[in-house]
């Protein structure tokens, strides 16, 4: 398991990329398709693409863009989704008593001693 730590300065930058690039790009290609002329718009669509993988590669090369972490034991992971869960479907009043299950499971990710793969 690991840590991306860098994940938010990817997405400041390829997220801009593919909502003002590339996914006008991919509409105006569906548009062409009928008339045979979608060669001509996935070149564009192409170099944003291009442009988002070398975004991540880039920050992945970041010293400390990746850290390894221990993985989580059955329980926490349990205890997270079960309590996720009923958050997600409306707890209502007893939101806190629902929501307790993710709070008691999270602690879980740092309680597996042993080697971190």
């Amino acid at each position: 398991h690991a840590f991306n730590g860098y994940g938010v300065l990817a997405n400041l930058i390829a997220v801009p990329i593919t909502g003002f690039w590339i996914t006008p790009w991919a509409l105006v290609t569906l548009l062409a398709m009928p008339f045979g002329l979608d060669r001509f718009t996935l070149i564009p669509m192409g170099w944003g693409v291009h442009a988002v993988i070398r975004v991540a590669e880039t920050v992945s090369s970041l010293r400390g863009a990746v850290v390894p972490v221990a993985a989580m034991p059955d329980w926490g992971l349990i205890a997270v989704t079960v309590g996720g869960s009923g958050c997600a479907c409306g707890a209502g009043r007893g939101g806190f008593t629902v929501c307790s299950p993710p709070r008691s499971g999270l602690p879980a990710s740092s309680s597996r001693r042993g080697p971190i793969s």
